[in-house]
């Protein structure tokens, strides 16, 4: 089994080393991303691209409320079909705990009395749902690059990746426009 792509978190301490690490592997041979989580993106899609202000690195924000509710969804399917997650024989307890390790919760602002949507942690640990969401977020970036239109045709995503799939375009630079000073 071969990698497909392959995304590292860009969020928290180390950003400029993921950066460094990111950009000479956004290619269309090594697939490496860098992805961010947000917690509200004002576009209905689950990932979007964009690039970093000092440097020409892809940065796919990934809208992490999206991802949770459609992997709590998918864990409600009872019978395999559409959408049913498939979990593997190795799956422990701890696992399934720290998969299902938030809930979302509606809270009010008492002072202007508009709700917001927030996740709480109900186990100490959730890496495994972190996880699950950057690979929901990993596959809508490869389906977006190598076969759109593909999104819940996996037997033909298996098939473009195989193949190599789309040309990927490399981000431009930054651009510099005259401030008229001279």
């Amino acid at each position: 089994m071969q990698v497909a792509v392959t995304v590292v978190d860009s969020g928290g301490h180390h950003t400029d080393a993921v950066y460094d690490f990111v950009q000479p592997r956004q290619n269309l041979r090594a697939r490496v991303f860098a992805v961010k989580g947000v917690e509200f993106n004002s576009k209905p899609v689950l990932a979007a691209e964009g690039t970093t202000k000092r440097s020409a690195v892809r940065l796919y924000t990934i809208a992490t409320h999206q991802a949770k509710d459609r992997i709590f969804s998918r864990l409600k399917i009872p019978q395999p079909g559409p959408g049913y997650m498939h979990l593997p024989e190795w799956t422990t307890d701890e696992y399934l705990a720290q998969l299902t390790g938030e809930k979302r919760i509606v809270v009010t602002n008492k002072r202007t009395r508009t709700k917001k949507t927030i996740w709480v942690k109900t186990h100490t640990r959730n890496e495994a749902l972190d996880l699950e969401v950057y690979n929901l977020g990993a596959l809508f970036i490869l389906q977006t690059y190598l076969a759109p239109g593909v999104f819940r045709d996996l037997g033909a995503l298996l098939e473009a990746t195989k193949t190599g799939g789309a040309v990927l375009q490399q981000a431009r630079g930054r651009r510099f426009r005259s401030q008229g000073i001279g």
